[in-house]
């Protein structure tokens, strides 16, 4: 559903390439990795994921850590 509205779903969800068929979306995904979800720590890869939303391509997941 998020790719008919969006070009990049950022998440923190590290199994989503084992348990969707990626090559059948037509949405690029962001994977942020931390110590833990919370904010304090995603924060500080704020930086990172606008690089990677700003050059991913549809289809390709990117981990950033």
């Amino acid at each position: 559903m998020a790719s008919r509205e969006f070009d990049v779903l950022i998440t923190v969800d590290q199994k989503i390439p084992y348990q969707q068929n990626l090559s059948d979306l037509s949405i690029a995904i962001v994977v942020m990795v931390a110590q833990s979800n919370r904010y304090s720590e995603l924060r500080n890869l704020v930086p990172q994921a606008l690089e990677a939303i700003a050059s991913v391509k549809k289809g390709e997941i990117v981990r950033i850590s």
